[in-house]
């Protein structure tokens, strides 16, 4: 039961999902003919990817949370499909189907047989899988292996597992293990090995695992280098020589039991000749006539290793002397330089001929083969290396080759993660004229970036042409009802219209057949082949021949001194509303033309807005007219010839309504395609509402949100196929402007268009516009949808007296997919991300926003690499100044191949980032091998001036926590354009990695020491402080404030809380922690409350409960070590909540539930969901989710937001089985969990 009265509690919710992968896998789990699909683990999800060939996209169709963490993952062939098999901390090997009717995965089998947790005795570290499927090796980091038969019956798909046989050596360390391709003889799985006994020497160890008999034992055992650390199995059976690639340090050895071993160099970088080449990652591809492989070493050099061998092998294993030669025999392996991509964890290479990069740090590549290399470059034979010992004392010389630029393969293709992320940031939005946006720091060395999370759609601009004078409206439209692009723009002015013929070129038309000298309200293909132009003193409709040209014409005009307030049209129907406050009503005869209904409709109000909707498919015409009057009322109409402009529904509006549109979908999931209209209202008020409209015209499921204190325009946003098939999105506009994405569950979920300011150059800026100009700039005037050959999706955006014709690059899959219109548009926005990358020089460690100024500074270091600027400026300069102009164009050519090492260098800068463009405006480089780690910002005063200076921690010579050579805390001012100038450094006995301003001084954090100091005119002057050896404290990571109280966090013994008195400039210990924390973030929520989150993923609450420790308020198991805690509104209509983020790239929110009603209603459903879920066995993984949110510390004062959104995707039975037990509808259950979610995120 739920607590009947809890005093507190969070919600939890992912707002992104980790994106730094465990391993990836290839193979046809959909067993649909020739079909391959990539699936990749994070540490606690399961991912389904596809690659288009055509559009050369890789996305992603699958996400599944797996509520437990996966440490490895390997395929598992069967006769009609691949299976993927998981180990994680659930002690448990997870056998998992992917259905591609359904596009789930399901659990096969979990077969349990370890203790839960990680250890380095649990056999969840290594899996090795045979090819053919007959067998499954697990290891465990030190002694324990076990192997595992599986049977499956093709039929039921049902798998049986039997019991584990295991293998375990005592004392014994294991670091690779593969499966080798052995053909149909028994299993045999490669490892590399070390015994406790025996730590300088690894041992290549063969088990053979005996089908007959069931069981295993260890075939053959020799002594390899003490550097080996890598095996490539070599492909057997009739397609190879079996076998293995034994990889160490600079060589790699064939080696296979019973068999001649090859010994190879593996080539040495010019440049970097005196360190050796490691191999990290490696793919065998096999093709119908060979097979080749490619390893990549630590630096991203890509080899290819070639194997020459006299004929398929017949027998697994012929015993031979190493001069006689017989079938499988190998006679040589060849080694050549292939290409250079950045450092990957997983190499893919599909059938298709494309080659999948599951980068270690940044974004995951997809690239293309050119060419196999197979040219006349330098080569590397295993014929003139005879022994190991010719291999290790070849000269360095015959072993360089040079980089290149890509050569064998091209990129096409890079999706966008956020991992490994040091730090994120949360803009600042006012929620009126911009909205808050994230920024992660993220990446390595030369790959590392400032990644934007923009919540807009992306937009590519056409043109921007500037116009004589303010826009009021833009159209589009077709001629003929049977066209399939736009052929007339129409611009409208306060004086006039503007008509422009879309052909090869678009140009001003000479005989469109409309009135120019007016100001046009509407534009409407009517009929086949007419259009009506509706302005102000009625409406003219022009008829055209099958050239596009006007034949004849139709006009209509109100009564004397009324006027057109309002219009909408279908292809068969006009309505007008007019000033005298009447509905004028009109419909299509068989010659196409317009004629006036007999009835009008009269209101006794001034008519606001009029709208139709869309014509249901198999009817002529739209069965409802909306209208919203000045006194905030709503009306359906009816246009029924029996009920013709009668009165359906009558609604009352809380503000007078802006703006009216009508749109129609077809139910998700429904199979008879059941449709459902909408009514958009928005407001003056700044608020959007949307009801459902039933056959009868009642009004129902009133959803409402809260944009903008603005009144809010709507606009139809019409997606076309080349089927023909339209979806029409509503837009809407005010001084942020949003697409609204159809959502289940009547959410309403929005993502924003790019700001006008991105159309318009600086040097275009007038400095002469008055404020009200340059603000009506900035918010778009008028939007319309743009369909034409060039621009298949686009869009005309009017601001000021600018027309931007923009295309959206997403919606163009709407023709490739192969999905309906609106299952193609709805699936591309909601899984959609716009994330820009702006380049780092080096790999980030820290930054910090200065709110002034809008500007972020980041710190960026690396070691053992030579300094990128190393041959600018004065040798004997402290730093060099740099600014984008002069770096970006020299930063480029270390993207591929990385920066030159040197292993006593240090390279590292400070970048001064502008958020709001999206650039970085000044790097300053800093050089004698000092490196940025920490920065902080406080506002001080120096020699009588106050003002903003930013504090940098730089270490020199750094290699290690402990070696280090000096430490300094560098001060720069802030200038008022966001710069930095130079004041002074100071050297500190150990790094300043806590800095944190304090009443007008800011406070250090190094070592076990607090130190509080002001500036003085040649060095930072101490004026306070604490030695903290004391209380157990040995590195000071982060310092909150609140008032006098100083919140000061540890990296091990969690958060201390002390009390500043300022009139004996003393600290003192108040509160501190029960237990110890590997504290990493925190963020105080309020004078008495902390939130810490730690390195092994758990985020804490405690808070002082006048004891002198502190109280436990809530805890809760992410999964990934926290690198950011911030508290601030995120969503639009939103509430402040935590906004966390994890070095894997994970970003969620925390957010603090109101009443004691809400928190037993969630706290209920989520026990009901997990129960059920666990009845029917619908979670990835046996893995308890109570158990798993509490990993290290039992869960805690906490709603796992995740868990309980998985009700919206259950099945109907399944959620009605719930709903019964809440004693509650479905519908309602819906509705509390989308409002929660528009609280707690986007």
């Amino acid at each position: 039961m739920a607590d009947i009265n809890p005093d507190f509690s969070l919600y939890h919710l992912t707002l992104k999902q980790q994106s730094g992968s465990v391993g990836s896998i290839i193979g046809n789990f959909s067993g649909l003919q020739k079909s391959q699909e990539v699936v990749i683990a994070t540490q606690t999800s399961l991912q389904l990817w596809k690659f288009d060939k055509g559009t050369k996209a890789f996305k992603k169709a699958l996400f599944q949370n797996a509520f437990a963490n996966i440490t490895n993952i390997a395929v598992y062939p069967t006769s009609s499909k691949d299976l993927i098999l998981l180990v994680s901390d659930a002690g448990a090997l997870t056998i998992v189907e992917y259905l591609a009717n359904k596009n789930k995965f399901h659990t096969l089998k979990n077969e349990i047989f370890y203790k839960t947790g990680v250890r380095r005795t649990s056999p969840i570290e290594y899996i090795a899988s045979d090819l053919r499927g007959r067998a499954v090796m697990l290891g465990a980091i030190e002694r324990t292996k076990l192997v595992f038969t599986i049977l499956q019956n093709g039929e039921s798909n049902l798998v049986h597992v039997n019991s584990p046989i295991e293998m375990n050596r005592s004392d014994v360390l294991t670091f690779d293990m593969k499966a080798m391709d052995t053909g149909l003889e028994n299993p045999i799985f490669a490892t590399i090995e070390t015994e406790y006994s025996s730590p300088t020497q690894k041992l290549l160890n063969y088990y053979e695992f005996d089908l007959g008999l069931n069981h295993v034992m260890l075939l053959e055992s020799e002594t390899i280098r003490h550097s080996s650390n890598h095996i490539i199995p070599v492909p057997g059976g009739v397609h190879g020589p079996s076998g293995i690639f034994l990889c160490s340090e600079g060589m790699i050895q064939y080696k296979c039991p019973f068999k001649p071993t090859h010994y190879v160099p593996i080539p040495t970088r010019a440049g970097n000749s005196n360190l050796r080449s490691f191999i990290v990652a490696s793919v065998v591809h096999k093709m119908k006539n060979g097979f080749f492989c490619l390893a990549q070493n630590q630096f991203g050099d890509i080899f290819k290793i070639i194997i020459d061998f006299l004929s398929p092998q017949e027998r697994s294993f012929d015993i031979m002397d190493e001069r006689e030669s017989g079938p499988g025999m190998v006679t040589s392996i060849t080694v050549k330089y292939f290409d250079t991509i950045p450092v990957c964890k997983s190499l893919l290479i599909l059938k298709s001929g494309f080659l999948l990069a599951d980068c270690e740090a940044g974004d995951r590549h997809v690239y293309q083969f050119e060419k196999l290399g197979d040219g006349d470059d330098n080569e590397w034979n295993s014929q003139d290396y005879p022994d190991e010992l010719s291999v290790m004392e070849e000269e360095v010389k015959n072993l360089v080759f040079e980089t290149k630029s890509l050569e064998n393969i091209v990129l096409v293709n890079s999706n966008t993660m956020l991992h490994p992320m040091v730090e994120m940031k949360l803009s600042d939005g006012d929620f009126i004229n911009n909205l808050p946006e994230l920024y992660s720091l993220t990446g390595s060395k030369a790959n590392s970036a400032v990644k934007i999370l923009h919540n807009s759609i992306q937009l590519s601009e056409i043109v921007t042409q500037d116009l004589p004078s303010k826009i009021l409206g833009a159209f589009t439209t077709r001629i003929h009802n049977s066209d399939d692009y736009d052929k007339f723009i129409i611009l409208s002015f306060f004086d006039g219209s503007i008509i422009l013929r879309i052909g090869d070129e678009v140009e001003e038309a000479e005989n469109s057949g409309f009135i120019d000298t007016i100001t046009t309200l509407n534009i409407q293909q009517i009929g086949d082949s007419s259009i009506v132009q509706i302005h102000a003193t009625g409406f003219k409709q022009v008829f055209y021949d099958t050239h596009d040209e006007p034949v004849k014409s139709l006009d209509w005009n109100p009564p004397p001194n009324v006027e057109v307030l309002s219009s909408s049209c279908t292809n068969t129907q006009v309505v007008l509303g007019l000033s005298n406050g009447d509905v004028v009503y009109f419909q299509t005869l068989e010659d196409n033309t317009l004629c006036e209904n007999k009835v009008h409709k009269e209101f006794n109000s001034s008519i606001i807005g009029v709208v139709i909707g869309d014509i249901p498919q198999g009817k002529k015409f739209a069965p409802f007219i909306v209208v919203t009057c000045k006194d905030c009322t709503l009306h359906v109409l009816s246009t029924d010839p029996r009920h013709m402009l009668e009165t359906t529904t009558v609604e009352k509006l809380e503000s007078v309504a802006s703006s009216l549109l009508i749109t129609t979908f077809c139910s998700r999931g429904s199979v008879d395609g059941t449709l459902t209209t909408f009514v958009h209202v928005g407001l003056r008020n700044g608020n959007y509402m949307r009801y459902s409209v039933l056959e009868d015209g009642t009004l129902v499921s009133m959803k409402k949100k809260f944009i903008l204190h603005a009144p809010l325009r709507l606009f139809p946003v019409k997606v076309t196929n080349k089927n023909r098939e339209v979806t029409t999105l509503t837009l809407i506009n005010s001084k942020i402007s949003f697409i609204v994405v159809p959502e289940d569950h009547g959410d309403i979920k929005l993502i924003s268009l790019p700001m006008p300011e991105k159309f318009i150059e600086p040097e275009e800026e007038d400095e002469n516009e008055n404020d009200e100009v340059a603000e009506y700039a900035k918010i778009y005037g008028c939007i319309a949808p743009l369909h034409s050959a060039d621009v298949p999706q686009g869009l005309l955006l009017t601001h000021a007296g600018r027309l931007t014709i923009a295309s959206i690059p997403e919606l163009n899959v709407v023709d490739t997919s192969g999905e309906g219109c609106q299952d193609a548009v709805i699936n591309t926005l909601r899984s959609m991300e716009n994330i820009e990358s702006i380049n780092l020089r080096y790999t980030p460690r820290a930054c910090i926003e200065h709110e002034k100024t809008k500007m972020t500074y980041i710190a960026c270091a690396d070691t053992q690499i030579a300094s990128s600027s190393n041959d600018r400026g004065d040798p004997g300069a402290d730093e060099i100044t740099l600014y984008h102009t002069e770096e970006n164009d020299e930063l480029l050519k270390f993207q591929q191949c990385g920066y030159p090492t040197s292993p006593d260098s240090s390279a590292s800068c400070i970048h001064v980032f502008s958020s709001e463009k999206g650039a970085i405006g000044q790097t300053i480089e800093l050089t004698n091998n000092e490196g940025a780690y920490r920065a902080g910002i406080a506002t001080m005063e120096r020699n009588g001036d106050i003002g903003d200076y930013l504090f940098v921690t730089t270490i020199a010579n750094f290699r290690s926590p402990s070696d280090y050579k000096n430490t300094f805390v560098r001060v720069y001012q802030i200038l008022e354009d966001g710069s930095l100038d130079f004041v002074y450094k100071q050297e500190f006995p150990k790094p300043v990695l806590a800095i944190h301003p304090f009443q007008g001084l800011v406070l250090f954090g190094f070592g076990d020491e607090l130190g509080l100091y002001q500036l003085g005119k040649l060095q930072l002057l101490r004026k306070g402080g604490l030695k903290m050896d004391s209380y157990e404290i040995k590195d000071i990571v982060d310092i909150k404030s609140s008032g006098f109280r100083v919140f000061v966090s540890d990296i091990r013994t969690s958060v201390y809380v002390f009390t500043y008195d300022s009139t004996r400039n003393k600290f003192s210990l108040t509160f501190d922690d029960m237990i110890y924390r590997h504290v990493t973030r925190s963020v105080v929520l309020d004078h008495d409350t902390i939130m810490l989150g730690d390195k092994f993923g758990t985020i804490t609450t405690l808070r002082n409960n006048d004891n002198p420790k502190l109280g436990l308020l809530s805890s809760f198991y992410i999964g990934d070590t926290i690198t950011s805690l911030m508290k601030k509104q995120i969503g639009i209509g939103g509430e402040e909540v935590v906004v966390y983020g994890g070095i894997n790239g994970t970003i969620g929110s925390l957010h603090t539930l109101k009443t004691v009603k809400e928190i037993n209603f969630f706290k209920e459903l989520e026990k009901l969901i997990r129960n059920t879920l666990d009845e029917n066995g619908d979670f990835l993984i046996e893995r308890d989710v109570l158990k798993f949110r509490s990993y290290y510390v039992p869960r805690r004062a906490c709603i796992d937001g995740d868990l309980v959104e998985l009700f919206l995707d259950m099945p109907d039975e399944m959620r009605e089985k719930i709903s019964s037990m809440m004693e509650r509808p479905t519908a309602l259950i819906d509705k509390r969990i989308v409002e929660m979610r528009s609280r707690v995120g986007y």
